[in-house]
């Protein structure tokens, strides 16, 4: 996972000795209910305690645990490849064969694991993700994170999978970081709100700079539209819309956001966004 720039969950330990109970119970009590059936007898309670099992059990893995997952920058491939050795060394030790000893070994050697991941410095020179011929600019300065969208994410039909198999993977890699400070839009796009909602999923994202929607909008894009601002709203990202010649600072990483010329797409008008200062 870290290689693959893939989050870690720390509830998964907590999981685990939750789910194996939980699955025993529910595979016991199914079980009686077919020899009840098969011998024809009265099953009418094990079925409500068996119904009443599933509905909890759906309402905890349906509860939302984006904010229990902990990213990491990828480290050298050398303790990428140490992790499972030592997991390996720690379950198959004679001395650690008991189930207490092999508990406490690995539960130390996890935060070990995850201790030594946290100091690893993440990147902090700007770089460039790019989608076909787009690309999308990230800044990571006096530990704030900075997105400029230059078309990369609303590129055709791609854009679920850019964001969730390059996007995401490639920020944790390099930032070690599960939140976007500040993100630029550069100009609006049916493929950009679809792609967007995917990535506040995702992600969490504080501030969305984006260019002042003028008109009407269609159908689709209203609706597409609708769709991301509403999880941006119950995610309580803060949207800022930029419009005429108007310049905005941002002091903590120098840099200055500029919306000018006038232009239109479908049946709206915009200005579309620069950001200079960057280096």
């Amino acid at each position: 996972m870290l290689a693959w720039g893939l989050p870690i969950s720390w509830l998964s330990p907590i999981g685990n000795l939750i789910f194996s109970p939980v699955l025993t119970l529910f595979l016991l009590i199914s079980s009686l209910i077919f020899f009840a059936e098969l011998l024809t007898m009265p099953n009418g309670l094990l079925i409500q305690l068996l119904e009443w099992i599933t509905y909890w059990w759906k309402q905890v893995v349906g509860y939302d645990v984006s904010g229990c997952m902990i990213a990491f920058k990828q480290p050298h491939w050398f303790v990428i490849i140490a992790i499972p050795i030592l997991t390996c060394a720690v379950l198959f030790h004679p001395y650690l064969q008991l189930p207490k000893r092999r508990l406490y070994s690995l539960s130390l050697l996890f935060i070990a694991t995850c201790t030594l991941l946290s100091v690893n410095p993440s990147e902090q020179k700007p770089f460039t993700i790019l989608n076909q011929q787009s690309a999308l600019e990230c800044m990571h300065k006096n530990d704030k994170i900075v997105l400029i969208d230059k078309g990369a994410i609303g590129r055709k039909m791609g854009s679920y999978s850019f964001v969730s198999y390059t996007l995401v993977p490639e920020l944790i890699k390099k930032t070690g970081s599960m939140t976007i400070d500040y993100l630029i839009l550069t100009k609006p796009g049916i493929f950009l709100f679809e792609g967007l909602a995917t990535l506040l999923e995702k992600m969490t994202i504080k501030t969305i700079y984006m260019p002042y929607l003028d008109g009407a909008m269609d159908p689709k894009l209203k609706r597409i539209f609708n769709r991301f601002y509403a999880i941006a709203k119950s995610k309580n990202v803060q949207m800022v819309a930029c419009s005429g010649l108007r310049e905005r600072m941002i002091e903590k990483i120098n840099l200055t956001i500029k919306s000018e010329g006038k232009t239109v797409y479908r049946t709206i008008e915009y200005w579309p966004l620069t950001a200079e200062g960057t280096n």
